[in-house]
């Protein structure tokens, strides 16, 4: 926020391995915030993700 005060935080690692990847995800949100907009959140991730994953695995 505009005072420093952290409201949530956002991880991912992605690491190719032999034939595939590892990943690792985390995102940590406020616990008032309502479910609709976690859920919301959680598409947007398999849509970006969903990117990343295919251009690591062309690479």
């Amino acid at each position: 926020m505009e005072n420093g005060t952290i409201i949530g935080g956002v991880r991912h690692q992605v690491k190719k391995e032999g034939n595939g990847f590892r990943f690792k995800a985390l995102v940590e949100f406020p616990s008032i915030l309502p479910n609709y907009m976690i859920q919301q959140h959680q598409l947007h991730l398999a849509c970006e993700f969903g990117h990343w994953i295919s251009d690591i695995l062309n690479d």
